[in-house]
């Protein structure tokens, strides 16, 4: 976490600073696409699924049951 921490606060100095690396940031903006997940039923079902310890499919963890 802490080079996470470091490596942001270095890169928004370099944005900051360097016309080269905020013109860098904005064509990675520009291109960047969104995509709602949530949107898809059958995405949720996967997702909520995955979120319980063990998995609600015993069939995936027999040992389980």
């Amino acid at each position: 976490m802490k080079n996470l921490i470091y490596s942001s606060i270095a890169g928004a100095y370099m944005v900051l600073l360097s016309n080269t690396f905020r013109d860098e940031a904005q064509e990675i903006c520009n291109n960047m696409t969104y995509v709602d997940f949530s949107s898809n039923p059958r995405y949720m079902d996967e997702f909520t699924s995955a979120l319980f310890l063990p998995h609600t499919n015993l069939e995936m963890f027999p040992t389980v049951s």
